[in-house]
């Protein structure tokens, strides 16, 4: 098992990872995430003095949790869990940036009035990814074309 704490100087970010050697790895959102906890702050430094600081938040922060998670290869099922937790994170990014990608082109196709092109991107989500918004778009994007 083991534990990396990284100052990123350029962004100021500290990352902590860790996992098994030569295995899984895991980011400190995901132990994060496979616990339960939400609402996490981003953790940034400056200087020496803040990293210190910031460094002591993050212990606090995984100590109650930390015990599950030290012994990942003798523990399969909180390996299991965080196995899960980053799948779980990974595909919602993933569906994120789809989203991302099919709105800024139906912004741009509803700019231009092309209403079949918005209505093929609309439809290309389902239901419940569409917003209010764009799900009277969609409804208006049909009536102009079927006129």
């Amino acid at each position: 098992m083991y534990v990396s704490i990284i100052h990123d100087r350029r962004s100021y970010e500290i990352e902590v990872e860790f996992g098994l050697l030569g295995e899984e790895q895991f980011s400190l959102l995901t132990l994060l995430d496979a616990v339960g906890e939400t609402g996490l702050p981003g953790y940034c430094a400056t200087d020496r003095d803040q990293v210190r600081k910031r460094v002591w938040q993050i212990a606090n922060l995984i100590k109650p949790h930390a015990a599950k998670f030290l012994h990942l290869e003798a523990n399969p099922i909180e390996l299991e869990r965080l196995l899960r937790a980053r799948t779980k994170k990974a595909d919602q990014y993933m569906l994120d940036m789809r989203l991302s990608m099919i709105r800024e082109k139906l912004d741009q196709a509803w700019k231009t009035k092309d209403y079949q092109e918005a209505v093929r991107l609309l439809e290309s989500m389902i239901q419940e990814e569409r917003t209010k918004s764009e799900s009277k778009k969609l409804d208006c994007a049909r009536k102009k074309l079927s006129i």
